[in-house]
Formats: C-alpha cells, structure tokens, sequence
C-alpha cells in the first residue's frame, strides 16, 4: 500500500510539473495595464525565456518596460535563495507568498500561487509594479 502510494504521489508530481502555464499576456486587459503602469507603447510581445518560462513583455509611453513571466513553483526556493542578499521586501497582500527586490534601475516581484510563480519585472516605479501584480495575481490559478 505504502509503495502505491509513493507512486501516486511521484505521478501527480509530474503531471503538475508537465502542466501547462497560463498564457501571462492573458492575465491582465490592455485597459487594467494601462491604468496601472501607463499608457502602452505597442501591442504585448509574447516570448519564453531561457528556463521555458511564458513571457510577455510591453513599453509604456515613458519608455518604461514590464516583463510578466509565469513558470513552475517548484523553483520557489531557488528564487528566494537567488534573490536572499538582494534585501527582499516581503509583499504579504500578494499571493501566497511574495517578495520584491530591487536590481540597479529595475525592480522584481515574485509571487507564488498554487502551482505557478508569477514574476513581474520593470523599470516603472514600485508602486506601479505593485499594481500590475495584484491585477495579475488574481487571474492566476
């Protein structure tokens, strides 16, 4: 029984690590985007970045970027243990878990909901990245 068990187990690991991420350009309305980081300079550009992430990159009309990638929360510990000396803020309204670090001129938020890593990078203000997150963050499963 133990041993069928164990195999369930590591079988539902799998499947939840083969699942698919959400589509991050579907997270947020050009209207709710615009309203939080300013008015979009261009269409979003969809990407997946080098560690199979789902990206979407947009401009603002400042000249500001914003990059919303979703990938696997089995890489939580990882981003925490990457981003540990970069003196997190913890951002307990956001998800299950989130921090904000900032890295020369740009700033990174990590959320972790369910499955899913929500990560939003930019240039734009904190405050404005902190918008952009708690729209996002709602839509992920």
């Amino acid at each position: 029984m133990k041993t069928i068990l164990l195999l369930l187990l590591s079988v539902s690991v799998s499947c939840l690590s083969a699942a698919e991420a959400p589509d991050p350009c579907a997270l947020v309305t050009p209207d709710q985007l615009a309203s939080a980081f300013g008015r979009l300079k261009g269409a979003p550009k969809p990407d997946v970045g080098i560690q199979e992430e789902k990206e979407c990159h947009y401009e603002n009309s400042d000249g500001n970027s914003l990059v919303i990638r979703i990938y696997s929360a089995e890489r939580w510990g990882m981003q925490k243990g990457i981003n540990s000396e970069s003196n997190p803020t913890s951002l307990p309204d956001l998800g299950e878990e989130a921090f904000m670090v900032k890295k020369g001129t740009d700033k990174e938020i990590y959320i972790r909901k369910g499955n899913w890593i929500l990560e939003i990078d930019g240039s734009a203000d904190s405050e404005k990245l902190k918008a952009v997150a708690a729209l996002a963050v709602i839509h992920l499963p």
